[in-house]
């Protein structure tokens, strides 16, 4: 395979390559997908450029030759050469003498940058005479003796090439110091076809630079710095996508915002900083007027970190689940620990802890599957009811802080638990045509939405004094990844996340289940949608930024930042009634005002912040 030919092959297979390894937003359910894949593709790579010899090492070649004898056949072996090894891999002598040196010098400093000497001898390769009659091999200063003779006495292997018909010479024609020349095998280049004829030549040529044990003339090959570059080279433009790669998942990795949560008061956001695998992560709280950080609490190297946080209705405390199963509460304005909330089995995060809209208690799902709850004053457990097997559970307060719903991911069934002062207290189980992808109340109390992917897809649960009617919604015909109530409670929106659902905003009457809106909000977190302060509008993160619907017919909003595959990791209203939004490819929290095209606040933790500190 020619060199052009192989580069033709090679180019779009590494294209490719890039193409595989670093086209769209990283995720996690097709990486291992992308490695394998890249993997294949350069393991190709390497395969095309091996066999078009590019990666094979080449011989160098140093010519003897006798013009009179074999000049025409030898600028046949000399154009099979380049054309096989490259125009720079031969070297035709004798060399130039240059000024102060000489001849034997020159040869000597030629043929030792090489790996093969290669002695064209044609017919009258012994017999040749000079204008005296007196044999040239001869004659101390022949060209021909002189290379012979130098590369014999340096030790380079040296290849008699008989052309023309010629024999190997005899010991007898040539002189003493020549002798060891009619000991070395001869190759014979035949008459016939250029394209076969010096294929013996090639042969013990490439025999001579693999340093094949069966040929006893081939010799360990000289080290050449060029062979050794070349093969870098190749190795780190192949290795360098996937170098790239790691330090980019790595680096994204970093800094990255988790379980980012708005305070009640709409101005303070607290978040879980990843550090990656370089660094331990962080706990911080910023203020979404201003961007400053304004509290942070760093995680020991062997600690475990927060996996969920909610806010006290004052937002003066944060209650923080660690991934080992610890409840802590930490004050809002430091992060230091006030008090540990005891009780919690299991070693698994706490998925579902949440405070109650009064403030008095805390609620969530431990690793058994039991609901706990907390007095927030002291700590207190007030007592625990088993809801489910699972530990998979996530809790959400009524408004009344009188009830705790509860869905789980593995249970067709949501489970509603009256909360008392003095601890969890009657059970309600509500059938459900499969495991909830969300759930919310009301904003009075009196009604739950839930959102499925199975069918229906949205129910609607009315609270009664001894229990739940169930009314599902016909119009909801996508999958739900999330439900959210108008502030007024007099409408429930659903986002039907890609790519299971059909990416469209839905909006129904929370009474009736009547359909009033439908909007192409595209993929969506289960965190959207998002309702303005004043129930006219719906705000949704897709990849391409934040849209807000207005519900009544005006002209949408549109802000653009590239978000993560499904939108944002966080969306919601300020306390000044500005949009905020975290959780973009960029690590940027940004804040928008309304009717504004570029953010009036924005800030972002910085990777090697994490990485140097």
């Amino acid at each position: 395979m020619r060199n052009a030919r192989a580069l033709l092959w090679a180019c779009p297979l590494y294209v490719a390559l890039l193409v595989v390894l670093f086209l769209g937003e990283p995720d996690h359910g097709v990486e291992a997908v992308q490695w394998v894949a890249g993997a294949l593709l350069a393991a190709l790579v390497a395969l095309v450029v091996h066999r078009s010899g590019l990666l094979r090492r080449r011989p160098r070649v140093y010519l003897s030759h006798r013009r009179s004898d074999s000049a025409a056949e030898t600028g046949r072996v000399v154009a099979a050469l380049r054309r096989r090894y490259g125009r720079g891999a031969v070297v035709v002598g004798p060399p130039a003498v240059r000024s102060g040196s000489s001849l034997r010098e020159e040869v000597g400093r030629a043929v030792s940058r090489c790996d093969v000497v290669c002695i064209v001898i044609g017919t009258d390769w012994t017999a040749s005479t000079n204008s005296s009659g007196r044999r040239r091999l001869m004659h101390v200063r022949d060209p021909v003796r002189v290379e012979v003779e130098t590369a014999l006495h340096a030790g380079v292997a040296t290849l008699p090439v008989l052309v023309d018909g010629a024999s190997a010479p005899d010991p007898d024609d040539l002189p003493e110091t020549m002798r060891e020349l009619a000991d070395r095998p001869a190759v014979t280049v035949p008459p016939g076809p250029a394209t076969t004829r010096h294929d013996d030549l090639f042969v013990r040529l490439d025999a001579q630079v693999r340093a094949d044990p069966a040929d006893p003339d081939a010799r360990p090959p000289r080290l050449r710095w060029s062979h050794r570059l070349t093969m870098v080279g190749v190795a780190l433009v192949l290795l360098a996508p996937f170098g790239i790669r790691l330090v980019s998942d790595t680096v994204d990795g970093v800094g990255y915002l988790d379980e980012p949560t708005v305070a009640p008061d709409g101005v303070h956001v607290v978040a879980v900083v990843r550090g990656g695998l370089w660094a331990p992560p962080a706990l911080r709280i910023w203020n979404s007027l201003t961007g400053n950080t304004e509290a942070e609490y760093r995680y020991g190297t062997d600690e475990p970190s927060a996996g969920a946080l909610t806010w006290s209705p004052d937002s003066r405390t944060v209650a923080v689940g660690d991934d080992d199963g610890r409840l802590t509460l930490r004050a809002a304005d430091t992060l230091t620990a006030t008090r540990s909330l005891a009780g919690y089995r299991g070693s698994f995060r706490a998925t579902g802890l949440e405070w109650s809209p009064d403030g008095s208690r805390l609620a969530a799902v431990d690793g058994t599957g039991a609901l706990q709850v907390w007095r927030a004053v002291d700590g207190a457990l007030l007592g625990s009811t088993r809801v489910f097997a699972s530990y998979t559970g996530r809790v959400a307060w009524s408004p009344r802080s009188d009830a705790v719903v509860v869905r789980c991911d593995e249970a067709n069934e949501l489970v509603v638990v009256d909360v008392s002062a003095g601890g969890p207290g009657p059970v309600r189980r509500l059938a459900a045509p499969g495991p909830a992808s969300s759930v919310a109340w009301s904003p009075d109390g009196t009604a739950l939405a839930a959102g499925f992917s199975a069918t229906p897809h949205l129910v609607l649960f009315h609270r009664l004094p001894v229990g739940f009617t169930t009314q599902p919604v016909a119009r909801q015909d996508a999958h739900v990844g999330a439900v959210a109530w108008s502030p007024d409670g007099t409408a429930v929106a659903t986002a039907s996340t890609a790519p299971a659902g059909d990416g469209v905003v839905r909006v129904f009457d929370g009474r009736t289940g009547a359909a009033t809106g439908r909007f192409p909000g595209g993929p969506a977190l289960e965190q959207n949608p998002l309702w303005a302060p004043g129930s006219d509008a719906v705000a949704v993160a897709d990849t391409g930024g934040i849209v807000t619907w207005p519900v009544h017919g005006a002209a949408p909003g549109r802000w653009d930042s590239a978000q993560r595959q499904f939108g944002s990791r966080l969306l919601a209203w300020t306390a000044d009634n500005r949009l905020l939004a975290a959780g973009g490819r960029d690590h940027v929290v940004r804040v928008w005002r309304q009717g504004k095209a570029d953010p009036v606040a924005e800030w972002s933790v910085s990777a090697w912040s994490m990485l140097l500190r």
